[in-house]
């Protein structure tokens, strides 16, 4: 038998201290009784029991205060959780203000309360625009992932443009690196961009994607009738951008390959085109989808045994409360009326 809190042995000092006591009060006791009435007139009921039921009781109290168990059996225990890693363009473009404060800001502020939501998943970010960069890989540590949005930034990449293709590869490769079995279920990518894809097509990796059984949720940042671009000079908005014709560049939300993407997976397709626009949806459907098992981990399981204790105890004390002095006269007249 082992105890839970052993810092508590100290409280068994305490029994000699008792001991004591009890020995002393029955000595008084006995005294004061001799003072007040003949010995012909009463009866100790079994003093040393009543002492033994005491101290004993005591005891076991503390028994139970120490929290003792035993150990029965090990069993393996599942962690489970989504794998979710999320895919967020920080190309010029998402600069733009038709969403205020900008498509990167307003992206930003509800991914936030997306992996707010995401409670005990592993969650991962990528960043990309012509290419892509881990961010922050997978992690149940949100604050770490809410700290690694605040610095995604186009500042990152010194060239600018969109590519989907090479952010979805580094997503499945990221995954293909975890050792779990083919088309595990939990994995997630969350794909967040205005749409202006610059690249090739990537059939090839939606099938490997399926494949392994990740689900990937488009969620288009913008709107249709878009906004010039700003230009920044070392982190700072100075003026809008041109195109080489010397006019405005303006970016609009071209999300037809964004909703291509979402019919491959038979997923939501989700928009950010305004201030009331959020990702509580996705959050639900993520938390709605089988979770992995990520770890296994052996627990042994403790059987307490602290309820014995506490009700031996009680009934001890309970018990030596019966026996008191008792009057001979009164067991007399008892036995006679009776």
């Amino acid at each position: 038998m082992d105890f839970i809190y052993t810092s508590y042995a100290f409280i068994w000092l305490a029994v000699p201290v008792l001991g004591a006591i009890l020995i002393l009060i029955y000595r008084r006791a006995k005294k004061a009784t001799g003072n007040w009435f003949e010995p012909t007139q009463y009866r100790w009921s079994f003093p040393l029991l009543k002492a033994a039921l005491r101290l004993g009781g005591v005891a076991c109290l503390m028994f139970a205060l120490m929290g003792p168990y035993r150990s029965e059996e090990i069993r393996e225990v599942e962690s489970l959780a989504h794998e979710v890693y999320i895919l967020l363009d920080v190309s010029a473009s998402m600069h733009t203000e038709d969403i205020r404060p900008s498509r990167l800001q307003k992206a930003k502020r509800e991914l936030k309360a997306l992996v707010d939501e995401l409670h005990g998943d592993k969650i991962g970010l990528i960043v990309f625009a012509d290419y892509p960069f881990i961010q922050c890989p997978l992690t149940q540590d949100r604050q770490a992932v809410n700290l690694f949005l605040d610095l995604a930034d186009p500042a990152q990449f010194a060239q600018q443009g969109t590519q989907l293709r090479p952010a979805l590869q580094m997503a499945l490769e990221r995954f293909l690196s975890v050792e779990t079995p083919p088309g595990a279920a939990g994995r997630v990518v969350v794909l967040l961009s205005d749409g202006e894809d610059h690249g090739g097509t990537f059939s090839s990796v939606i099938e490997r994607l399926r494949r392994q059984g990740v689900k990937v949720f488009p969620v288009g940042v913008g709107t249709y009738a878009g906004g010039q671009v700003p230009a920044y000079v070392d982190g700072k908005p100075q003026g809008f951008k041109e195109t080489e014709e010397g006019l405005p560049a303006v970016s609009r939300l071209t999300d037809d390959q964004l909703r291509e993407l979402a019919d491959e997976f038979d997923a939501t397709y989700y928009r950010l085109d305004g201030p009331s626009q959020n990702l509580r949806a996705l959050a639900q459907e993520i938390r709605m989808l089988r979770p992995a098992a990520l770890e296994v981990s052996r627990e042994q399981l403790a059987n307490n045994q602290y309820q014995l204790f506490l009700l031996i105890g009680i009934c001890c004390l309970m018990g030596s409360l019966f026996l008191m002095p008792t009057k001979k006269g009164l067991q007399a007249s008892l036995s006679q009326k009776s």
